[in-house]
């Protein structure tokens, strides 16, 4: 998902009812997804970047 897409599912000044639940459920899906693929991959340098992306992420709260 492009951060175009991610940026218009934050709240803006429309307030909680305007969030794009579905978008920010998905997207935060596939980066769980990508850390368990690349844990069964052995790829531990990017199982933490994916890691740290998945906690700083606002589709994460």
């Amino acid at each position: 998902m492009n951060t175009s897409l991610r940026a218009s599912a934050h709240v803006s000044h429309k307030g909680w009812y305007s969030i794009d639940w579905n978008t920010i459920q998905q997207y935060v899906k596939k980066l769980r997804q990508r850390i368990y693929r690349a844990e069964q991959n052995n790829q531990r340098r990017r199982v933490r970047i994916l890691q740290r992306l998945l906690l700083s992420s606002k589709d994460n709260l």
